[in-house]
């Protein structure tokens, strides 16, 4: 084993990331991945393609400004690769006002995550710190004598061992049982999202633009009852996604196309999406359920050697497209506290720079979508600052950043990652102002008819006879 070797388990995202952040800082890494080539060695074949250990392969992501700023930053050859194959970038600035320090930084990067994948792939193989070792990993190894000491990872090819192990096996890590069986309890949080996901990736066809829309990322839509949102990918694609209450067994008909299209059609917002004439449906409908919003506190465990990031550490709703900052965040700081410390003081190093940023965001997200459910079930939420503070701080600010710059940049600088939540919840007069603006956009829609949920579902029963 060499002492500059680190083991890193799980070629998704945030191991990938890791691993290259890793190696470009002068450490060894091995990469162990029982699937790293299973999607394809070309950008078509990713995107065509299957990877049967990460069941979100096709569902819409987004890099959130956060996750833009450290790949711009940090690997800059990767984001290249990204808009030459025809990724989008997404300007949050406001539209109005001359720019101002900062506003560089309010991007978006839209692509699927296919091709994500696969330029992160290209540049891991093409790294010569890094080895690719394609094993399935089934245990931990730990220093003879001291259970919380690891020294590497068994697998089915044999042990693998080195300097420090890093956990990116996602949201269904073993790790929690490994340490189980050898006496050591991990603080587990868990909260149901309540929300099941169907999400539809369109083309747009030759010639056609994406409609206008208040929102910077495309048509939103919120009936009360169920919810849609857009997701711009890269090529002139774009993703659709329809939330629905996971209790409401009469909507999962919705996993069906045409009952897809027909609540789209429904929608002025999204009606012009799955216009035929302007675009064309380029997968199927993909559900996506069971969900959680998880915080496994390994920060609590004095582990040495043991690093633990992405979802393996904390998972969040959707809603929220923080998985993919998570990984560079993290992987950013694992790579910081690598060059500053010894080893054995790297996973402390490590925990403290990211536990409490990310303790917010998992606190927020739970907040957020305990809030949702009850309003899905018809429970009267007043989205207020002395009502509902975690939808009002999330929806108003939002709804409210179009009317006015300084409203824009705190809120898509605050959703974005880049601001802690702080930078708006301590901010009295800016509140004030959000909701003050936010009750004159609640009155007008007052008078704007909605969609009943009756008639949504006689729509979509007169779609699916005619198919």
């Amino acid at each position: 084993m060499s002492h500059n070797e680190v083991v890193v388990a799980g070629g998704g995202m945030a191991g990938m990331v890791a691993s290259l952040m890793l190696a470009r800082s002068g450490r060894r890494v091995r990469l162990v991945e029982r699937d790293i080539g299973v999607a394809g060695e070309s950008a078509g074949e990713a995107l065509l393609g299957r990877r049967p250990g990460v069941a979100q392969y096709h569902q819409p992501h987004a890099f959130m400004p956060r996750a833009f700023t450290l790949l711009r930053d940090r690997l800059p050859d990767v984001l290249d690769t990204l808009l030459r194959h025809g990724a989008t970038q997404i300007d949050l600035a406001p539209a109005t006002g001359e720019r101002v320090a900062g506003d560089e930084d309010l991007i978006v990067l839209g692509a699927r995550r296919a091709l994500i994948e696969w330029a992160l792939r290209r540049a891991v193989r093409d790294e010569p710190n890094i080895e690719l070792f394609a094993a399935r990993v089934t245990g931990l190894r730990f220093e003879d004598g001291s259970p919380a000491s690891v020294r590497g990872l068994s697998t089915d090819r044999g042990a693998v061992e080195g300097a420090l192990v890093v956990d990116a096996m996602g949201r269904t890590t073993p790790t929690p049982r490994w340490l189980a069986d050898r006496g050591i309890d991990l603080p587990t949080e868990a909260s149901p999202v309540g929300v099941v996901y169907y999400s539809r990736h369109y083309r747009l066809r030759d010639g056609v633009c994406l409609p206008a829309s208040p929102s910077p990322f495309g048509p939103r839509v919120d009936h009360g009852y169920a919810s849609a949102a857009t997701f711009i990918g890269d090529s002139r694609t774009y993703c659709i996604v329809a939330m629905v209450p996971s209790w409401d067994s009469e909507l999962k008909v919705m996993r069906h196309g045409a009952a897809f299209e027909a609540f789209c059609g429904a929608a002025p917002a999204l009606a012009p999406l799955v216009d035929a004439e302007r675009a064309e449906p380029i997968s199927d409908v993909l559900p996506m359920g069971a969900l959680q919003t998880v915080w496994n506190a390994f920060d609590r465990l004095s582990m040495q050697r043991l690093v633990v990031l992405g979802d393996s550490f904390c998972h969040t709703d959707p809603t929220f497209a923080l998985g993919i900052s998570n990984a560079f965040v993290q992987g950013a700081a694992l790579c910081e506290a690598s060059a500053a410390h010894p080893d054995a003081e790297v996973a402390a190093a490590y925990y403290a720079q990211v536990g409490e940023e990310l303790r917010e965001r998992f606190e927020f997200a739970r907040d957020v979508s305990a809030a949702r459910v009850e309003r899905m079930r018809g429970a009267p939420i007043a989205i207020t600052r002395a009502g509902c503070y975690p939808l009002y701080s999330l929806m108003a600010t939002l709804s409210c950043a179009g009317l006015d710059p300084q409203i824009h940049r705190v809120a898509y600088r605050r959703h974005g990652f880049l601001d802690r939540l702080a930078r708006f919840d301590g901010d009295e007069v800016l509140q004030q102002k959000v909701e003050q603006l936010f009750a004159q956009i609640l009155a007008r829609m007052r008078d704007v008819p909605r969609l009943d949920r009756a008639d949504l579902m006689a729509m979509i029963e007169n779609a699916r006879g005619k198919h």
